[in-house]
């Protein structure tokens, strides 16, 4: 199989097996998401936590994985550390860019062989059923269409004793900061008012996690919170992740928040203003996300 001009490899030559490194042009998205930069500041900031997540989860008996919906590859990579020499990982995206990123990520690994970048749609993944001993998908659902049927093609490629686990936020309560109470009720609500118009539950896949994992038919699932903290000024990497967190936040809300409110909520985030939240020593912050799983 030789790679096209650019550095992919034809739709067409994707197959159950893809060979190491493959990049299927399959025209699919090529530009990266706008929170790319502030996913990316998240998985550094809390790779310790993260990584504790997936060893929580999946049994070290695992020969092949499968990262679904991969983005900038840190799962992936991290995946690949947890099961060691005798596993591959394939990791998969519908977006090129991501997958470029996941490349780099994946090429600074001892055995970046062992993981295979693929663009693929995760609702039709060219890959036999009963192929995976584990099946993972962080962060993604909110983004993917349908996120019921996305798990249920999870379920179809994994193995027969298999795991399939997924990692999700609920957007209201992602994130909680030091906030005043009254400046936080208010931006709440302008902010559920924003996501009311929208009229779409993926903003809260978070909390359907367990209804999804078990309308799809594992043996066994469950279910567990992890909250994520830190005290204390914030370090460079927690910075731009809260400051890209916001930053969509505001944009969400700003239309909707009385004009005191707002600029209220601007000092507690502009750099090097007396009322700067995230270099304050007294500073705290709290993560929350939803790990769901499932055994074939």
């Amino acid at each position: 199989m030789s790679p096209a001009a650019d550095g992919c490899v034809p739709s067409a030559e994707i197959a159950a097996k893809p060979p190491s490194h493959a990049i299927a042009a399959a025209g699919l998205g090529r530009e990266a998401p706008a929170y790319a930069k502030w996913q990316e500041a998240f998985h550094r900031a809390f790779a310790v936590e993260l990584k504790k997540m997936l060893s929580d989860v999946f049994s070290l008996e695992v020969g092949r994985v499968l990262d679904l919906a991969c983005g900038d590859g840190s799962y992936a990579a991290w995946l690949s550390e947890l099961f060691g020499p005798s596993a591959s990982v394939i990791a998969v995206d519908r977006n090129l860019a991501w997958l470029r990123s996941a490349q780099k990520t994946v090429g600074r690994c001892r055995d970046d062989r062992r993981i295979v970048p693929l663009a693929s749609d995760a609702l039709r993944l060219p890959f036999e059923s009963d192929s995976f001993d584990a099946v993972w998908c962080a962060q993604s659902l909110y983004s993917l269409r349908d996120a019921g049927a996305a798990l249920a093609e999870m379920h179809r490629v994994a193995r027969p004793g298999g795991t399939v686990a997924v990692l999700e936020n609920d957007t209201l309560h992602e994130v909680l900061l030091p906030w005043p109470p009254a400046l936080e009720l208010a931006v709440r609500q302008a902010e559920l008012a924003a996501l009311h118009e929208e009229r779409t539950e993926r903003y809260y896949v978070g909390r359907s996690l367990a209804r999804h994992v078990q309308a799809t038919g594992f043996k066994a699932w469950s279910l567990r919170t992890y909250a994520i903290s830190r005290v204390g000024a914030a370090e460079a990497d927690v910075q731009t992740f809260l400051e890209g967190y916001l930053a969509d936040l505001r944009q969400r809300i700003a239309s909707r928040l009385a004009k005191r409110r707002l600029a209220a909520f601007d000092r507690y985030l502009a750099r090097g203003g007396e009322n700067y939240l995230l270099d304050r020593t007294d500073f705290t912050l709290t993560c929350l996300v939803y790990v769901a799983w499932g055994v074939k």
